[in-house]
């Protein structure tokens, strides 16, 4: 065996230059290079519900659309979450089958390197910055620019930008307008005010100091919850009298804005550079009060398009208020789908699939 691939074997974080005159192919025996505007979006596909999951589905669908190139999917391990194939085709990354060429976009900044890297020669590289891993950053962007003379990064928010002292854009997330719009009619007259959030089902992506206190006394006073992404939730709430924990994915993401009448969201340590749900919430028409700590906040214009908060008391004060004031709610709601219309709507699609592949 060469002695630099076996190097490789024994060290994952390697990544070899280019040997000459290999032809890499694929498991038919093909090269896997494909046209040069091919485009390849990298992403581990770990959760089909998570917020990095659907950014990649999504922007492959936006991508198709708006630019007409041809797109692949790509997860760089054995093991994902294989309810995202029901989706999209999501092929296997490995040193027999990869691709050589045309643009790659990376979605995320928590990918292992792999040897077969160095035997690609993309045109350009597109990294989707959407989480604060600094660390795995610095080993990442040499890489990159090895790859490519044409290496650009996307951020969700001016925080992340700022801390990872590289500049880029930021753009948001790509949202589906019409599956995520607002329910036909009026909301159910039955007396309840449902409040909702969703995430993944980790304890890190809720406030597990202050939410179950909220929740607790709030539900004491007549507000139902449905938290969808919610039963790690469960040892701490005991007692969960109009309080609903749900599994993440048990309900259509969609279905379930639509069942709700206000959209709450917070999370503890961990700092969302953009929390996609609440953009889903803000196009399916409804009014968000979130914690002031996220990317998400920059997006948010208190009391214009969502309510924004700073502690526990001034949170539950603003879910008072909006389930008491009807006109408040509408105004709000209708409000967030305008916003979501000028950030996730036909012309801002175009200029974002432009921009990224340009």
């Amino acid at each position: 065996m060469n002695f630099r691939h076996q190097e490789a074997r024994e060290n994952r974080s390697a990544v070899l230059p280019a040997p000459a005159g290999i032809a890499v192919r694929d498991e038919r025996g093909l090269t896997a290079g494909g046209e040069p505007d091919d485009v390849h979006i990298f992403n581990p596909f770990k959760n089909f519900n998570g917020g990095s999951e659907r950014a990649a589905l999504e922007l492959a669908r936006e991508i198709r659309r708006y630019s007409g190139a041809r797109v692949k999917l790509w997860r760089l391990r054995s093991h994902y979450d294989r309810r995202c194939d029901a989706e999209d085709n999501i092929h296997h990354a490995h040193p027999l089958h990869f691709p050589l060429g045309g643009t790659f976009i990376f979605i995320g900044a928590y990918w292992k390197l792999k040897p077969w890297i160095a035997l690609t020669r993309p045109a350009r590289v597109r990294v989707i910055i959407n989480t604060n891993d600094l660390d795995n950053f610095s080993k990442l962007r040499p890489v990159y620019h090895r790859l490519s003379t044409d290496v650009r990064y996307f951020f969700r928010c001016r925080l992340q930008r700022t801390l990872y002292g590289v500049d880029g854009p930021i753009r948001p997330s790509s949202i589906d307008l019409a599956r995520f719009a607002p329910a036909p009619g009026d909301r159910p007259q039955d007396g309840l005010f449902r409040v909702g959030r969703i995430s993944r089902d980790t304890i890190e992506k809720h406030h597990y100091l202050y939410d179950p206190e909220l929740y607790c006394k709030l539900a004491q006073e007549g507000f139902h919850f449905r938290i969808l992404g919610g039963t790690c939730l469960e040892p701490l709430l005991p007692a969960r009298r109009n309080i609903e924990l749900l599994p993440a994915g048990a309900v259509d993401a969609a279905d379930f804005c639509r069942s709700l009448d206000c959209f709450f969201f917070r999370t503890g340590t961990f700092y969302d550079t953009f929390a996609r749900t609440v953009f889903e919430a803000m196009a399916s028409g409804l009014p968000v009060i979130c914690d002031r700590f996220g990317g998400y906040s920059e997006y948010i214009q208190h009391g214009r398009n969502g309510l924004l908060f700073d502690g526990q008391q001034q949170a539950m004060e603003l879910l008072r208020e909006v389930r008491h004031n009807r006109e408040l709610r509408l105004n709000l709601g209708a409000a967030a789908r305008r916003t979501a219309e000028r950030m996730f709507g036909e012309e801002a699609a175009r200029s974002r699939v432009s921009e990224l592949l340009a």
